[in-house]
């Protein structure tokens, strides 16, 4: 589901959600556009390697990388754990929302 969810998308998506402030709405599409960044990458290796099953869920080592990542555009430490529980949020209001 996030791998074909553009950022755009995902904005459009969450202004429509009155509780959201602009900032929040940004960095869950930061966010999104950091998956992208590490996970579509890792994935699409796989796929080169005859992988062609269900998505695996983000390793802890693509997990740690998001959260450097996040950390390092945005000046706040995160933490795995926060990733993770970040795209759950994000997968869960998407399937709520269809």
């Amino acid at each position: 589901m996030l791998n074909s969810l553009t950022a755009a998308r995902l904005r459009r998506y969450l202004q429509k959600t009155e509780d959201l402030t602009a900032e929040k709405i940004e960095r869950a599409c930061h966010l999104l556009e950091i998956y992208h960044t590490v996970y579509r990458r890792d994935l699409l290796l796989l796929r080169r390697q005859g992988y062609y099953g269900k998505c695996p869920p983000p390793t802890s080592q693509q997990l740690q990388l998001m959260a450097q990542r996040l950390t390092d555009a945005e000046g706040q430490i995160y933490s795995a754990q926060y990733i993770l529980l970040g795209l759950k949020t994000l997968a869960l209001y998407l399937t709520t929302q269809k």
